[in-house]
């Protein structure tokens, strides 16, 4: 009795601590994002709504070239060379969050840094998808999608 009372007590604090180390069990999405990603393409699309709404939806659509890349560090800083376009980022990603700020954008230095978030709508181990938005006036939005590959 003696023994297996021991060997409950052993099991229990093994199950606890292998629990523990676990964590939540949650994926790591700010591990899975690192590394050197091309460009598959980058669009944007302003929306005008309200009194405005006949106003005609306007769109861009960027189409990645070889060159072009999204390089996640692991120390949370981001390279970007999209087209004569070469920018430097800290990035944050917690969950599906990822929140980008920039001190410069090509060449040009900003008098406080600026800070751009995206909902990573898709990641695996070869594909990611950036989806962000912002309200410029009350009347009209933009949405920005980039999709990356490995």
């Amino acid at each position: 009795m003696k023994n297996f009372t021991t060997l409950l007590l052993i099991t229990a604090l093994t199950a606890t601590l292998s629990s523990c180390l676990k964590g939540n069990g949650d994926p790591r999405p700010d591990l899975a994002i690192i590394g050197d990603w091309a460009l598959v393409n980058d669009s944007v699309t302003t929306t005008v709504w309200g009194i405005s709404a006949n106003q005609p939806t306007l769109g861009f659509n960027y189409v990645g070239v070889a060159t072009d890349h999204y390089n996640f560090t692991a120390g949370g800083t981001l390279y970007v060379v999209e087209g004569n376009v070469k920018d430097t980022s800290a990035y944050a990603l917690k969950q599906n969050s990822l929140q980008l700020t920039y001190s410069s954008q090509n060449g040009y230095k900003f008098n406080s840094p600026q800070t751009s978030g995206y909902t990573v709508t898709n990641l695996t181990a070869h594909t990611a998808t950036l989806s962000g938005g912002l309200s410029l006036t009350p009347e009209t939005t933009y949405t920005h999608i980039i999709n990356l590959r490995k």
